[in-house]
């Protein structure tokens, strides 16, 4: 008889613990819900500013080249403004938000996209300074007729110098520093082919600016504005999308192999090669016809002809390369999943945002 009370206690919590459950899942979906309301009306709040950043630096760009252009060109301005930048949105299309959206955050990318455009300006500086300093009488399209043979050769080297330590190594090593940072600080938050999508777009948003320098030179011609922003979207474009692309291959593959204890870490400078060998082969070819003016006109033609098939061999093989690397590390990660980022924190604003 004296157990019949906890008998029938017992009973009656077995009879409520399903609802004091129920009780509790129904408290966690509201708050998980209300998580979930807070993290998207974060995370659309960067987007929209970074957005709001990229739209006024697009207006920047328009406002300067107003102010630059000649007369003649200022009803096409938006019109060259969109060739400077649709070619690597439509890269960037493909290559993340159409399949890959999920291996980096939207406003991630998006920041790393305005640091490749701001990158560009102390790029270019650096570029000068070294230049200056290393070869302050380089030639410069100028060059006086009937040099000999050792001068000619003496040109010839200055020229790859400077392609491939001046412009290749600093520019390309620019990209590897900030894939490497954001690396670092973001790693959790990216898949393997996120780092990728990263390193590939900070070289789009320097191409942009790249682009953008060119088309809107000041001395430049309508129709040699139009045919500059052809070239650069067939050519440069690719060029700039694929060495940022083997950067962020080299990142993620070296990301593999710490992970695994079986295989060597090699040198992280190693990353480098590729992107510094295809892009100054490509800028050494095009720079020697305009330094060696005082050959023969038929020797210079097909001089310049020699150039511009190598260096379209040079684009054909690293969209290749990278495309090939990449598509086997897609392979090799599938399923992989990222952190998601937890908000709001300033950890989550500065992951967000792509900027230190």
């Amino acid at each position: 008889m004296s157990n019949q009370p906890e008998e029938h206690e017992r009973l009656l919590g077995e009879n409520r613990s399903p609802q004091r459950i129920d009780n509790q899942q129904r408290r966690n979906n509201i708050s998980s819900s209300t998580q979930n309301d807070i993290d998207d009306t974060f995370s659309s709040i960067i987007t929209g500013i970074l957005t709001f950043t990229l739209f006024v630096t697009l207006i920047g760009f328009l406002t300067g080249a107003w102010f630059v252009q000649q007369q003649s060109h200022r009803p096409y301005i938006v019109t060259l403004l969109l060739l400077s930048i649709v070619p690597s949105i439509f890269i960037l299309y493909f290559a993340y938000y159409w399949r890959n959206k999920a291996s980096a955050p939207v406003p991630l990318i998006i920041g790393c996209y305005l640091i490749g455009i701001f990158m560009a300006l102390p790029v270019a500086l650096v570029e000068s300074i070294v230049t200056e300093s290393l070869f302050p009488e380089r030639p410069k399209g100028s060059v006086a007729p009937a040099l000999t043979t050792r001068e000619t050769s003496k040109i010839i080297f200055s020229v790859f110098c400077t392609a491939f330590f001046c412009v290749a190594l600093i520019e390309e090593g620019a990209k590897f520093l900030y894939t490497w940072y954001r690396k670092t600080t973001s790693d959790e938050f990216l898949t393997s082919y996120g780092i990728v999508i990263v390193a590939l777009t900070c070289s789009l948003g320097f191409a942009s600016l790249e682009n953008a320098a060119y088309i809107f030179h000041p001395s430049s011609r309508l129709s040699d504005a139009f045919e500059t922003a052809l070239a650069r979207a067939i050519m440069s474009v690719p060029l700039h999308a694929c060495c940022g692309a083997l950067i962020g291959i080299g990142f993620a593959r070296r990301r593999l192999n710490e992970r695994n204890p079986n295989k060597k870490v090699g040198f992280v400078g190693f990353i480098l090669f590729w992107p510094v060998m295809i892009h100054g082969l490509y800028d050494v070819v095009l720079m020697i016809p305009d330094a060696l003016k005082h050959i023969p006109a038929h020797d210079h033609n097909v001089l310049e002809r020699v150039g511009m098939f190598v260096s379209s061999v040079c684009v054909v093989l690293g969209c290749y390369l990278a495309m090939t690397f990449g598509r086997n590390l897609i392979k090799e990660t599938e399923g992989e999943v990222a952190r998601q980022v937890k908000w709001p924190s300033g950890e989550a604003l500065e992951q967000a945002s792509g900027c230190a």
